[in-house]
């Protein structure tokens, strides 16, 4: 008979599932994540995971400080440069090839629009 080849069981992880019983279980080829996805895609095959230990969110600076805005027009802008900045950040992520993004922490609205411009995954 032919050799069989070892598996390393530090790379096996079973999950447990109330219900069911052992003739409905199943061996799954790739990775399962047992919490729902953020983004509007729910499934990829064949992917570029990036795993990210923080939030994916606008950057926030290191200091506190005053933004004094008089007028409409400029807090359109204000807000239009956090926009463009998050967008040029997940778009160079996807031009990267990566199409699933896990976060360690939140995932905000706006990097969420973004991750669904893109036709990514995010968890």
């Amino acid at each position: 008979p032919p050799k069989l080849p070892s598996v390393n069981m530090d790379h096996v992880r079973l999950a447990k599932l109330m219900g069911g019983n052992i003739h409905m279980s199943s061996v799954l080829k790739g990775m399962v994540i047992r919490r729902p996805p953020a983004s509007l895609a729910s499934k990829k095959e064949n992917a570029k995971v990036a795993v990210f230990g923080t939030a994916i969110e606008a950057s926030q600076t290191e200091t506190k400080g005053t933004v004094k805005i008089t007028s409409a027009d400029e807090l359109k802008n204000y807000n239009k440069s956090e926009e463009s900045l998050l967008d040029e950040q997940i778009r160079g992520i996807k031009e990267s090839g990566v199409d699933v993004l896990i976060s360690g922490g939140s995932i905000s609205h706006m990097a969420l629009h973004f991750i669904d411009k893109y036709d990514m995954l995010a968890v």
